[in-house]
């Protein structure tokens, strides 16, 4: 069984490519021996060919999408479990459709994976998560920039942590029972 790897997906172009998109999610064929939301039975929806044994193909698109039309342009919004780390999916959407483009944000806890194609953070400007147990409070969240994560940190640990690196130390200092995780998102150039 693999690690699931969580990644949201936020299609830009012509509002007839995302409707097109948006449709073969709603509604496709299942390929024999294949799972309903598998993204290959979407691009085999979509009529985009690719090879099973060259291809990583993974993942399994959890909802029907959110499609926004605007002026000049339309999004996408949609959501997929994919198996370790994100697959290929975007990338044949992209061949495909060349007036789109795609930006996504994967996360792995499992793999440690924080990533993001999302350079300037027009969809995705969270680049730090962090994750936490102390006592009896746990919690998850997101943050912009270092210093708003160093704020959170001096709040939940009343002022004892002052840095990211003394979250790290926090962490290994108590084996695991009570932690303090900062993951920052990588940017992915593809």
């Amino acid at each position: 069984m693999p690690n699931w790897c969580d990644t949201n997906y936020v299609i830009e172009g012509p509002k007839e490519d995302l409707e097109k998109i948006q449709n073969a999610i709603k509604n496709h064929k299942v390929r024999e021996n294949s799972a309903d939301s598998w993204e290959g039975n979407i691009l085999d929806e979509l009529g985009i060919k690719f090879n099973e044994f060259d291809a990583y193909m993974r993942g399994f698109i959890d909802c029907e999408g959110d499609l926004t039309i605007g002026d000049d342009y339309a999004t996408l919004c949609f959501y997929a479990e994919e198996a370790w780390c994100k697959t290929d999916f975007s990338r044949y959407l992209e061949d495909a459709f060349p007036e789109i483009t795609i930006y996504w944000k994967a996360e792995e806890p499992g793999c440690e994976i924080y990533e993001t194609n999302d350079d300037e953070g027009k969809y995705f400007p969270k680049r730090y998560m962090v994750d936490y147990s102390i006592g009896t409070n746990s919690d998850t969240e997101y943050f912009s920039t270092e210093e708003e994560v160093v704020k959170y940190l001096r709040k939940i640990s009343k002022g004892k942590i002052r840095s990211i690196n003394g979250a790290h130390r926090f962490t290994k200092s108590n084996n695991g029972d009570e932690y303090i995780y900062v993951n920052e998102f990588t940017v992915i150039y593809e």
